[in-house]
């Protein structure tokens, strides 16, 4: 799209993070020079903030003065996820490729999920069962999500070793009795859930998928 604006309103583009750009943009301009090809973020009048490449370019009249500015704002949005989910991919393939321990593989890999799904917290885990044939969770890797002093010991102590989850009636008990998809917008309604412990961040949102 192609936008003539002044610069005491081209700003409500900028998020705030980006307003020192306009100084370097503007000084450019008034230098006579252009900006071609200039990555970076922006807002739609919905305030969604998307990607996009920059050129500037200056206004003159005809005495030559420059008088403003013209700026073509292409959406990259799509271009730059694609480039970031090709670069987590590469990260997990290397990370296990350098033999380094199974801990490290799947925490990159639930980074790479939680940033892809935009999830507060998350875990990976397998399925086990006990001497008396009863399931638990077992961790290989899991987000921080300790909230107080007490399960932040806890956290820190068995990250390593992974934390170990004996009630599965929960959410999640559902993949392990059917190894299928669950989806939960309203999580607090499911049948599944028995509660959060107090001081956790509510769950608005859950997702559990199947590892086989």
């Amino acid at each position: 799209f192609r936008r003539v604006l002044f610069r005491s309103s081209i700003l409500i583009l900028f998020p705030e993070e980006s307003l020192p750009e306009e100084k370097y943009i503007m000084g450019r301009i008034k230098d006579g020079g252009l900006v071609e090809n200039f990555t970076s973020v922006r807002k739609k009048k919905n305030g969604e903030l998307i990607n996009v490449s920059l050129s500037v370019s200056p206004i003159k009249d005809k005495e030559n003065n420059i008088i403003g500015a013209s700026k073509i704002a292409r959406d990259i949005t799509s271009q730059v996820k694609q480039e970031q989910y090709s670069e987590s991919i590469s990260k997990i393939q290397k990370t296990y490729i350098s033999g380094s321990d199974r801990e490290a593989t799947f925490q990159c890999i639930l980074d790479f999920l939680m940033g892809e799904s935009d999830s507060d917290y998350g875990f990976i885990g397998g399925i086990y069962s006990d001497s008396n044939s009863e399931k638990y969770v077992k961790t290989f890797a899991i987000s921080n999500i300790s909230w107080n002093e007490e399960t932040k010991k806890n956290y820190i102590d068995n990250l390593k070793k992974g934390l170990e989850f004996k009630n599965i009636d929960t959410l999640y008990r559902y993949i392990a009795n059917t190894g299928e998809v669950i989806y939960a917008n309203s999580p607090h309604s499911d049948h599944g859930f028995v509660g959060q412990p107090e001081g956790l961040s509510k769950l608005k949102n859950y997702m559990g998928v199947p590892i086989y």
